[in-house]
């Protein structure tokens, strides 16, 4: 029983090893059939002659004409006509800046006749330049531009400080942090002259800062970089240009947007401070190494280290006494827009709002950093006639701005805060400045509190106002196309600065001799 099992096995194999075999040759076969014929193909190609027009009939000169997968490829001549080499059922690319690809199969003894459709959404963009607009495709100079929908992305309080790394070629340094005093310098492509490096700026075709405009009235910003490009504004437009192109309305209904958003804005780089035992420490070490004693005596240096009287040996990080770690920021702002046949109008209004860092402990008067700008614009636009129209353009702003009044510029407030000794004092005790006292220390230094608290603030409110008028005159009648503008600009800037100046009484602390 166990031998016949066996051979009938044996005999069952045979058929199931012929039926792999043949399943395995036939797919093998036509393999190989294929790829000799696509060799065939590639070792006799024929010649394809066609003609590019677009929808108008006209011939396409310079239409790229390519073999896809390869690099074959001509172009068209004057009369749109081409004619290469290419494998017969081989796929042949036509494309045109401004016109839609197409993609057509070889064919043995056709001659192909091609027409491009344009492509709407390329011919339709337009590029601010010098003199107007112009088409994107037909941009020969070194351009860059950002649309104004992308300056929103970024919450920050001057459109100075987007700009850089946004657009290719501008570098921007932002000198300070200050709520209202934020703006950055901008240079396009370096500093290349040795005074004056900044490029030249407009708004709406006329020169004014464009530091403190509400992003949401921005329509774009464009940046000519090369002589090609500013070539219109000769010896001014050295360091390149800015263009700052306001919105406006468009024929249509109304349309009312609304948007508004909030943030945080932090430290971002802590400096690291010695504390009051390494300042003392580091200064016996300089009084010793220049062939004098230590001052600071083991007692108190123990004083310093163990916190044991942090009222008559004090110990502190001015900047993080001083300031918060973080200030509130908001941006709200409201347009409509919309027109009639003879008719348009965009008009806009807009908040921002930034708090400072600085805390105020005791004090009554309000001190600390703030500023509120508040941005308006209507720009209206009037058909007089079929060929007359009249712009009309009024912007502006109102800032209010609070600092502490420290009788010196800001920057100077912030060095002395760098500057302060850690154990020049305690801080507010008990609402109560306390200041060390030169008895008990060798000697004290400046506390970070001294050069703003108690002082006072100042009120510094600005009223800014833009009004641009233009007259624009068709002349087809003259030559199709022609026509002549008139514009005139009325800026205006007024502020107005409030000074509260006062003092606060400062302690000293001493040491009870009665209680020991």
């Amino acid at each position: 029983m166990f031998h016949g099992e066996r051979m009938s096995y044996q005999y069952g194999i045979f058929p199931i090893v012929l039926s792999l075999f043949l399943f395995l040759w036939i797919p093998l076969k036509g393999y190989a059939d294929e790829v000799s014929a696509v060799e065939d193909v590639q070792q006799n190609p024929i010649s394809v002659v066609g003609t590019v027009k677009d929808v108008k009939g006209d011939p396409v000169i310079g239409a790229n004409v390519t073999v896809v997968g390869t690099k074959q490829g001509t172009i068209t001549d004057f009369d749109g006509n081409f004619s290469l080499n290419a494998p017969l059922g081989a796929k042949v690319k036509i494309s045109f800046i401004g016109y839609k690809d197409q993609v057509v199969t070889t064919k043995k003894g056709i001659s192909l006749n091609i027409v491009l459709e344009e492509d709407a959404q390329t011919l339709g963009e337009v590029q601010v330049v010098a003199y107007g607009v112009q088409k994107k495709v037909s941009i020969t100079g070194a351009i860059s531009s950002m649309k104004g929908d992308d300056l929103l992305k970024t919450p920050v309080g001057s459109v100075s400080n987007i700009l850089s790394g946004q657009i290719t070629g501008i570098s921007s340094v932002q000198y300070s942090g200050e709520p209202g005093a934020d703006a950055a310098d901008i240079y396009v492509r370096g500093i290349a002259t040795w005074q004056d490096a900044k490029p030249l700026i407009q708004v709406d075709g006329v020169e004014r800062d464009f530091s403190q405009i509400d992003p949401n009235e921005i329509e774009s910003v464009t940046v000519l970089k090369d002589a090609s490009a500013t070539a219109v504004f000769g010896v001014r437009g050295a360091n390149g240009v800015i263009l700052i192109t306001t919105k406006r309305g468009i024929e249509g209904k109304a349309k009312v947007s609304f948007s508004t958003s909030a943030g945080v804005n932090v430290r971002t780089k802590e400096l690291d401070f010695a504390n009051s035992y390494q300042y003392a420490s580091y200064y016996n070490m300089m009084t010793g190494n220049d062939g004098g004693v230590p001052i600071f005596s083991d007692e108190q240096l123990i004083a310093f280290r163990d916190h044991t009287n942090p009222i008559l040996y004090p110990d502190i990080n001015w900047i993080d006494y001083c300031m918060n770690k973080a200030a509130f920021q908001s941006q709200h702002n409201m347009n409509i827009s919309g027109g009639t046949d003879n008719m348009r109008y965009f008009v806009s209004a807009g908040m921002f709002t930034q708090n400072g860092m600085f805390k105020q402990f005791n004090a009554q008067d309000d001190f600390n950093f703030d500023y509120k700008r508040y941005n308006y614009r209507a720009n209206l636009d009037f058909d007089i006639t079929k060929t007359t129209m009249l712009s009309v353009n009024i912007g502006g702003r109102i800032e209010t701005k609070r600092t502490p009044e420290s009788e010196e510029d800001q920057n100077q407030l912030f060095r002395k805060l760098y500057w302060a000794v850690p154990f020049a004092g305690a801080g507010i005790v008990n609402g109560q400045r306390v200041v060390s006292n030169n008895e008990y220390l060798p000697f004290t230094g400046t506390d970070g509190l001294a050069s703003y608290y108690g002082r006072g603030f100042r009120n510094k409110t600005t009223n800014v106002l833009n009004v641009d008028l233009a007259l624009d005159q068709k002349l087809d009648m003259l030559t199709k196309g022609l026509s002549i503008k008139l514009k005139g600009a009325y800026n205006s800037i007024y502020s107005n600065v409030k000074r509260a100046s006062g003092s606060m009484a400062s302690y000293t602390p001493i040491i009870d001799l009665k209680e020991r």
